[in-house]
């Protein structure tokens, strides 16, 4: 005689469902700490990216400087 393939066990199903919750939450810490990581290095690159260009800027405008001041001397 089989037993009644028709019952479910519950306490069992339960266990596998207590797992693969503190599965998903452990998986979730861990992309929560990667995004705030790569937020970091985005405003990080954005920032040097901001300071370059404010450099890129000021020897653009010593060089304006430098020309105009040549171009005044050739005169």
């Amino acid at each position: 005689e089989h037993a009644d393939v028709r019952t479910v066990d519950y306490e069992a199903l339960a266990m596998l469902n207590v797992s693969a919750t503190q599965e998903l939450a452990r998986q979730v810490e861990e992309l929560k700490a990667r995004a705030t990581k790569a937020e970091a290095a985005a405003q990080q690159a954005a920032s040097s990216a901001a300071q370059t260009t404010a450099a890129l800027e000021s020897l653009a405008q010593r060089l304006r400087v430098l020309e105009a001041g040549g171009e005044q001397a050739r005169r």
